[in-house]
């Protein structure tokens, strides 16, 4: 016998949908930190092979090497600035507190490659990664600024 308060348009009652969408959704901080997570998890792995694949020609090499940790480390202060713009932290405090966990990142990536065999740590891998979360934060900033989407805080 069907409910008074449910409409019989025809359906038998046990093909209508009586509750609302169950679809499990991740909390909001792991949407909002997850991806910095899993990039660090990344970059953690490939601090420690040992042998990475190259090309034949040196030069070519230096450029693939240099120019992916600067576009890894890019990514890296994108998503922690993601993670930090869901902590409510804005303005230059959002930019410098990205900036600030991406060097201690990329220092302990370096740290790290200490340990691992026919890897070296160097200061000059470090500063090539930060030389890519400045861009990335720096022309995300610029684009932000631009298209007005600026946040409220000081800049």
């Amino acid at each position: 016998m069907p409910k008074k308060d449910m409409p019989d348009y025809g359906i038998p009652r046990d093909n209508r949908r009586t509750t609302i969408n169950t679809k499990l959704h991740p909390p909001a901080w792991l949407r909002a930190w997850g991806p910095a997570l899993v990039w660090m998890g990344i970059l953690f792995y490939l601090s420690s092979r040992q042998h990475l694949p190259q090309p034949p020609d040196p030069l070519l090499n230096t450029i693939i090497r240099k120019g992916g940790h600067m576009v890894a480390f890019a990514l890296l202060a994108l998503f922690y600035r993601r993670g930090l713009r869901h902590e409510n932290v804005l303005g230059t405090a959002l930019i410098c507190g990205a900036w600030l966990l991406t060097a201690l990142y990329a220092a302990s990536d370096e740290f790290h490659q200490g340990f691992t065999p026919g890897r070296e740590p160097t200061v000059m891998d470090w500063c090539i990664d930060m030389t890519g979360a400045t861009l990335a934060l720096a022309l995300q900033t610029l684009w932000q600024r631009k298209s007005g989407r600026a946040e409220s805080a000081a800049q």
